[in-house]
């Protein structure tokens, strides 16, 4: 199958879209959440959301492996395996989520004791119910990564804007009229069994095949995705332990309230990773397929203009929410959430070296030379966890992010830039070279920052969008100057151009 650049066009414009929706998300339902539910309670609710995020862990890591396989099973004209795999995934995945269910309704109340002391019984209904429809969408997941496969990201994310849109307005009603958890586990549950359910019609109009068949099950497929699936599995084990399981820490070792404090400023440092995550998880399977016809030249040529673009969109996320965050959140979800100057400032740097690493880390799972970057990931998450453990205790808030970002450093920080230019035969001095004048731009600009955030202090919160505005403003410009060169600049606006066209148009 060939690439089309209007179907990467139109995947890139629905990720921002659905990204718009998300953003707008916490925008909005964050301080209703604060100020409806109070800070103890939401942080019960978050910490519930971070249990039933482990529930992805369930999938041992085959949804990637899924991916790539139907993506090249297509590349190479073999689509009568398509079927095939996407019915031995979803038949293993309802025979796991209904083991699971078993193991949920048998320890809940030991892990409810430990994880969230002092919740009542309202917070433990309000999980069940949230688990229970997380696990009814939990094997369409398959139809979710077809669409993926299918190179129609743009119907995955228009699916997800539209499920966020309608959960967002239903939860803001519910709490505007007075509801509470229960409500809201029904409100946020639902909307991941309808989203499914929506990616499930959505497969089945695009290959009739994508019917889960019981005879379709095959136990070789099984077989071939099991030894990539373990190192993604890794990878989403990982994950978890190195970023989902801080507020369990917190929460542990400090309470509900200290959630909310830490909560609210990471996930606004999410989002905007998020912003640029979006774009390169919609080129996932343009790469996966570049990758299959060996056009190496052109996925070396990409990453570095993705490493320019990270670097540019890192250091201007940072200077922005460094001077502005603090008055924002105080603004938006209250003055009693805000962690602290030291534990902020540390999340930001922590967004600014995530936001770095996206280009390799896309480059290791298109590809699926992600062996290494899983066995490396898991060390990363476990030391997390330890030093998470000790360092709370110690410094609170400011040492579970310190141990987030020293845990990141000493692994893959280090390991998913040098195993994907050797995934792609990209030269390391070459690429220091190429990337020499974006990052001493980056780097000046963020020390002149961190001098303006000091005299920003005091000052109403208008004037400080003023100084940022300008400041970034220098930025892009200085950037685009000594950073692209003039053929990506030339292209830059063309592509721009096209893309917005394109989105009007969606």
């Amino acid at each position: 199958m060939p690439i089309s650049k209007t179907n990467v066009s139109r995947n890139l414009a629905w990720s921002y879209i659905n990204w718009v929706a998300s953003f707008a998300a916490p925008l909005i339902l964050i301080p209703l959440y604060v100020r409806l539910l109070g800070a103890r309670v939401y942080g019960e609710w978050i910490i519930i959301t971070s249990v039933v995020s482990y529930l992805g862990l369930a999938n041992l890591g085959s949804l990637q492996a899924l991916s790539n396989q139907i993506t090249e099973a297509i590349a190479h004209g073999a689509r009568d395996r398509v079927g095939r795999l996407i019915s031995t995934t979803f038949i293993t995945y309802g025979m796991i989520a209904a083991g699971l269910m078993l193991a949920v309704f048998a320890l809940t109340p030991l892990l409810a004791s430990r994880i969230a002391p002092g919740a009542d019984s309202r917070a433990l209904v309000a999980f069940f119910i949230f688990i229970v429809l997380a696990a009814v969408a939990f094997p369409m997941r398959a139809h979710v990564v077809a669409l993926r496969a299918f190179e129609r990201v743009d119907l995955e994310q228009r699916i997800q804007s539209c499920s966020t849109t309608l959960r967002v307005a239903a939860t803001a009603a519910a709490l505007l009229a007075g509801f509470k958890l229960f409500a809201v586990a029904i409100i946020q549950g639902g909307s991941m069994v309808g989203a499914a359910v929506a990616a499930y019609v959505q497969a089945l109009k695009l290959d009739r095949d994508a019917k889960p068949r019981v005879s379709s099950w095959s136990l070789p497929l099984f077989s071939g995705l099991v030894r990539p699936s373990v190192a993604f599995l890794g990878l989403a084990l990982a994950s978890t332990l190195a970023f989902g399981v801080d507020n369990l820490v917190i929460g542990y070792a400090i309470g509900a309230r200290a959630v909310t404090q830490f909560a609210i400023p990471f996930r606004l440092t999410t989002i905007v990773t998020g912003a640029f995550a979006a774009g390169l998880a919609a080129l996932w399977p343009t790469i996966t397929k570049f990758h299959a016809h060996d056009r190496l030249d052109i996925i070396r040529g990409g990453y570095i203009l993705l490493m320019r673009l990270a670097i540019l969109f890192g250091s201007g996320a940072a200077i922005a929410l460094w001077i502005l965050g603090p008055g924002f959140i105080r603004i938006w979800a209250g003055a009693g959430v805000f962690p602290g100057q030291v534990t902020y400032r540390l999340q930001l740097v922590l967004m600014l070296i995530q936001v770095m690493l996206i280009p390799a880390d896309a480059v290791l799972m298109a590809t699926t030379r992600h062996y290494g970057y899983a066995l490396l990931a898991v060390t990363e998450g476990v030391l997390n966890l330890a030093l998470s453990l000790l360092w709370v205790r110690r410094w609170g808030l400011p040492g579970v992010i310190g141990a987030t970002i020293v845990a990141r450093m000493i692994t893959n920080g280090w390991y998913m830039p040098f195993a994907s230019m050797r995934t792609i035969a990209m030269p390391f001095k070459e690429t220091l070279r190429a990337l020499a004048p974006a990052l001493m731009v980056a780097a000046v600009a963020i020390s002149i920052a961190a001098i303006v955030a000091g005299s920003v202090n005091g000052l109403a919160f208008w004037r400080g969008v003023l100084i940022t505005a300008g400041l970034l403003f220098a930025l892009v410009v200085t950037y685009g100057s000594l950073a692209f060169t003039s053929d990506e600049r030339r292209a830059g606006y063309f592509w721009i151009a096209a893309h917005t066209r394109t989105l009007r148009a969606a």
